[in-house]
């Protein structure tokens, strides 16, 4: 662990992690707050927070680029998408219901 003042450019970014267990032990109720609010401006709805998941406007259809479809468009709830996450670890894919 660097002391605070050699931290430079290796300060953890929140809204980049998948999963806010990961933050540092000093963030508070506002890191997690702004880490929610800019991940789900990004379009990323769910976050982990260990072994619970954190949906955001879980009502709104959302889509994601795809070569496969017509539009570039596809669901993210489709059955490629449902295979994948099955056949995958958890720590091998993002957030997800």
């Amino acid at each position: 662990v660097l002391p605070p003042d050699e931290t430079g450019g290796y300060e953890r970014k929140y809204e980049e992690l998948d999963d806010l267990v990961l933050m540092d032990d000093g963030a508070g109720v506002q890191d997690i707050s702004d880490a929610l609010s800019t991940r789900y401006q990004n379009g990323n709805m769910y976050t982990s927070v260990g072994p619970v998941l954190i949906a955001t406007n879980p009502y709104q259809l959302n889509t994601k680029p795809s070569t496969t479809t017509e539009g570039g468009l596809r669901s993210i709830y489709d059955d490629a998408v449902a295979l994948h996450y099955y056949n995958s670890a958890a720590t091998e894919v993002g957030p997800h219901i």
